[in-house]
């Protein structure tokens, strides 16, 4: 019992190191209204590192490489598809994302040039007879 909670600590101590986490809690820390809704994010983190402390104590990491490993062996062909044709998906949805942000960057320049064509066009037109 003691070895588990020993290893569960260390693996929290090792978990507080991660850059990604100390990142997450100083945001979320800031944004926070109460300072004791941070218990939400540090309590999971806990949960977690002692769930995994579990699986490692106990062998159920091995159990789970061994099974992942068969799956894979046995349609690692269709994974590796998927991935492909995921990752594909993936970079034309930021291209076009990055399309769309020019074209309204664009639009919005336009749309601003025309307001000042128009305010321009205005003034041409405007004499001092307009004002009477």
């Amino acid at each position: 019992m003691w070895s588990l909670l020993l290893s569960t600590i260390l693996t929290s101590a090792a978990d507080s190191l991660n850059p990604i986490a100390v990142t997450q809690q100083f945001i979320l820390q800031g944004m926070v209204k109460k300072p004791r809704d941070i218990w939400y994010f540090i309590l999971p983190t806990g949960i977690t590192n002692l769930i995994g402390g579990y699986f490692a104590y106990f062998g159920l990491v091995a159990l789970i490489e061994n099974f992942l490993s068969d799956v894979l062996t046995a349609h690692g062909f269709y994974f590796y598809v998927a991935e492909f044709i995921l990752a594909i998906v993936m970079l034309m949805l930021g291209a076009f994302s990055i399309q769309n942000r020019k074209i309204k960057k664009i639009q919005q320049q336009n749309f601003q040039a025309s307001e000042e064509d128009e305010k321009k066009e205005v003034a041409k037109k405007s004499s001092p007879y307009l004002l009477l």
